[in-house]
């Protein structure tokens, strides 16, 4: 009986085993999310000191053009 306590039981070896898989999984997302947010860091750091990065977005994503500018689209062709 204390044998299967010692493996089965609420502190037992198996339950163990699965919180420190669960912590390494944890500490790699962990990870994951600080290398993203330093990279969005730069990423707005870009931004705020760059206004021909901010240009360059705004023209590509929304489409924006400056006063007077004229854009020519081409349609696209299919190349085999």
């Amino acid at each position: 009986m204390i044998l299967s306590f010692t493996v089965f039981g609420e502190r037992g070896l198996l339950r163990i085993y699965e919180m420190k898989r669960e912590m390494r999984t944890i500490k790699q997302k962990s990870v994951q999310l600080e290398q993203e947010n330093k990279r969005l860091s730069l990423s707005i750091e870009g931004l705020r000191s760059d206004r021909g990065q901010l240009e360059r977005i705004a023209r590509k994503e929304l489409g924006l053009v400056r006063r007077n500018e004229v854009i020519y689209q081409f349609p696209a062709t299919d190349r085999k």
